[in-house]
């Protein structure tokens, strides 16, 4: 018993197979139920409870995608990023000043950039300064469109949501040690207790890593600590409280990023790094969060939560920009170009609170009434701090120097610019989802949003306030067609306050965004397999558009954005793990009443087509028990800029996995780039003119990685 006990403890666990001996397999009705069980652990069959509704994924009408931690560690993942490849629609159109802190800033979802981040499903601090490790992560929830019941504010495209680590029902002990290419070097533990019914219990995450880049100079290293204590009142009543920190520096520089024209795009060494140098000083990033929980569930039907957090984050990033402007560095014909040092600096403090209550009552025997109400309060601050360069420093690419000294480096032009901005927010809400025979799941609701954001910067030092409000309807249907097959439609909106002012003095409006979205969702293989089918159009007014006859700015413009999606997870048989999907996106500018011109022509960044796949076999039996080996591949195709009929060239990423599992102990290979492709894995490409003529292409761009590995060791002793 002792030694079947073991095998169903470690069964539950996505890593432990291979483990039993001849002798339990044939205890086929237990170990059945224990395989299904660990199985559905590499897929998410729920929303997480951080978003308020909670609830069944295939229940819910709308394409959320929800992607665990055990997924993301088979795929060799360290930080939020790597969720991209596991859903449609999703792409990280990088910057051409890529900053090695990994910020969430150039993510869009649906074709619009910057996404609202969100830790716990409270705005998180500014998406590209915000750390989200892996060593954090439990889940990461990737809401398509917009979603009034976590946020009616911000882009119609999607928002992302990372629930950070917490107690579980058992305990757990897992350490790793992982050494690759360029010198990464990480190590991590995660240890906690079960959760007890009364009294207290914990988890704890750390990590340190550090690492070398393929492209010169630029070192990082990163440290991580993640505690969190839970105390159980009884079993329906907890409080929670949470820290975590991350600390991240920069040697040498901090960004990596080339410029040129048509003629001389890749023509340099794959591992030039005109942007460093180790004279420049030391590059921070630091985060710190920290958050507050009391639930108390008054019976098994009615719930209320509370929970508050606070966050610091922090960047002082150095780096150098042409020495003409703010970009990459630029050679002449002749390859002589000068640089310039530059200090980005920027703090942003953010606070939450949110209160609600979770309910269910029945009007009768087939009707059944969900409610969720609640209010939210945010408020942010941001000061950012923009330091060029005095000096001027000239730079030969055919003979590049480097080594400059730091005070001169330090020494900075007069008057940099400064800014700051106050935002709060404060947001009712009210949701009602009416349940009809458990097989018609209808909600209606709505959020009331008041926003209010007050600025200054150096050359206009009063505070300028700007006032805005919005009522943002939601309406959804799911249909189960059977328990494991779903049709479901929602309409919903969002909005996007501007700051500034039109000619006339009067204030933008905000911009205002409506979803239609339609889908079907179905559980494959006893629910092991879940797919979900969606089309979905999202028009968003108000846009600010260029009127050359004012030679202004002005509010009139729309842009069309529509799309098909397909997200498939989970595990169809027993040896076999798999991740896919495929987005098919189509983006316009819909009006435009001062340029018709520009009407039908693409107006969105990112790629037309996304494919992404990942694939695992495990071995249970034979020679290779306790093997599994995984192969995956990212393609992105017709990547649309904003050069006149330019598109970027497509490109496919190859990448595997290998792995060894015996007992506790496990060794993983993680292989990435394996043709060793050298491609443009995002960039801006305008085009260049000439008294009105296009005379060609400017291009500011990130470079892909050469192949590259990393091998992990790692232990589960609970």
């Amino acid at each position: 018993m002792k030694k079947l006990y073991s095998y169903v403890f470690w069964g539950t666990s996505l890593l432990s197979f291979g483990t039993a001996s001849a002798q339990e397999m044939m205890k086929t009705a237990d170990l059945d139920e224990v395989n299904v069980k660990a199985r559905r652990q590499i897929k998410t069959d729920s929303i997480s409870n951080t978003l308020k509704t909670g609830g069944k994924l295939i229940e819910l009408p709308q394409n959320i995608v929800s992607i665990n931690n055990n997924l993301l560690q088979l795929q060799g993942a360290f930080e939020a990023q790597d969720v991209i490849r596991n859903v449609s629609g999703v792409y990280n159109m990088g910057s051409a000043q890529a900053n090695v802190f990994s910020g969430m800033g150039e993510v869009s979802v649906r074709g619009f950039q910057a996404v609202n981040l969100y830790r716990n499903g409270m705005l998180s601090a500014g998406a590209q300064v915000s750390q989200e490790d892996i060593a954090l992560i439990e889940q990461v929830d990737v809401i398509k469109g917009p979603a009034g019941f976590v946020n009616s504010m911000g882009p119609a495209g999607g928002s992302l949501s990372v629930s950070t680590k917490v107690p579980r029902r058992n305990g757990l002990l897992d350490a790793t040690v992982t050494a690759g290419s360029y010198n990464f070097y990480r190590a991590a533990v995660d240890v906690g207790s079960a959760v007890r019914q009364k009294g207290f219990s914990y988890r704890f995450n750390t990590a340190y890593e550090t690492r070398e880049y393929y492209f010169d100079y630029t070192k990082r290293n990163k440290f991580v600590v993640a505690p969190v204590l839970q105390y159980n009142f009884s079993k329906r009543t907890y409080l929670l409280a949470e820290w975590n920190m991350t600390n991240g520096r920069a040697h040498n520089g901090s960004q990596f990023g080339k410029a040129g024209n048509e003629s001389t795009v890749q023509k340099e060494p794959w591992s030039s790094n005109y942007m460093a140098d180790p004279g420049l000083p030391v590059s921070k990033a630091d985060d710190q969060y920290g958050r507050l929980v009391f639930s108390h569930e008054f019976n098994d039907n009615w719930k209320i939560t509370s929970q508050s957090a606070i966050q610091r984050s922090s960047l002082d990033q150095w780096t150098f920009y042409n020495g003409t402007g703010y970009t990459a560095i630029q050679f002449d014909s002749n390859g002589y170009t000068t640089r310039r040092s530059f200090d980005y600096q920027r703090t942003f403090v953010s606070r939450s609170s949110q209160l609600f209550i979770n309910g269910k009552y029945n009007i009768n025997s087939y009707t059944v009434h969900k409610l969720l109400a609640g209010v939210d309060w945010h408020e942010n601050t941001s000061d950012t701090y923009q330091g060029v360069g005095r000096i001027k420093f000239p730079f030969y690419r055919d003979k590049p120097s480097y080594g400059l000294n730091t005070d001169s480096l330090r020494a900075m032009s007069a008057n940099p610019p400064t800014y700051y901005t106050k935002n709060m927010i404060i947001a009712g809400y009210v949701y009602n989802t009416f349940i009809f025979y458990d097989k018609l799941f209808f909600t209606l609701g709505a959020r009331y949003t008041w926003n209010d954001r007050t600025s200054h910067s150096a050359t206009k030092p009063d505070d300028v306030v700007y006032s805005f409000h919005s009522f943002n309807p939601r309406i959804g249907a799911t249909f189960l067609i059977q328990p494991d097959f779903a049709l479901f439609a929602n309409y919903d909106q969002s909005f996007e306050p501007l700051t500034g002012v039109d000619k006339n003095g009067d204030q933008y409006k905000p911009q205002q965004s409506y979803n239609s979205e339609i889908g079907l969702k179905k559980q494959w293989f006893k629910g092991l397999l879940s797919t979900t089918l969606s089309g979905y159009i999202i028009k968003r007014n108000n846009m600010l558009l260029f009127d050359p006859v004012e030679v202004a700015a002005r509010q009139v413009g729309q842009v069309r954005n529509r799309g098909i999606e397909l997200d498939i997870i989970g595990n169809p048989v027993k040896n076999i793990l798999v991740s896919a999907n495929y987005s098919l996106m189509s983006s316009i500018t819909s009006k435009d009443q001062f340029k018709p011109e520009n009407v039908g022509k693409p107006y969105s960044l990112t790629p037309r087509q996304q494919i992404n796949t990942w694939v695992m076999y495990m071995f249970y039996k034979g020679r290779l028990k306790g093997f599994s080996i995984a192969a995956g591949q990212v393609t992105a195709l017709d990547r649309i800029t904003s050069a006149t009929n330019y598109n970027l060239p497509g490109y496919i990423k190859l990448d595997a996995t290998l792995m060894y599992q015996h007992g506790r102990w496990y060794v993983r290979g993680i292989l990435d780039n394996l043709t060793n492709k050298r491609y443009i894995t995002s960039a801006t490409v305008t085009d260049r003119l000439s008294n009105g003529s296009i005379v060609g292409q400017t291009w500011s761009y990130q470079e892909s990685m050469p192949f590259n590995f990393k091998v992990q060791v790692g232990i589960k002793l609970k």
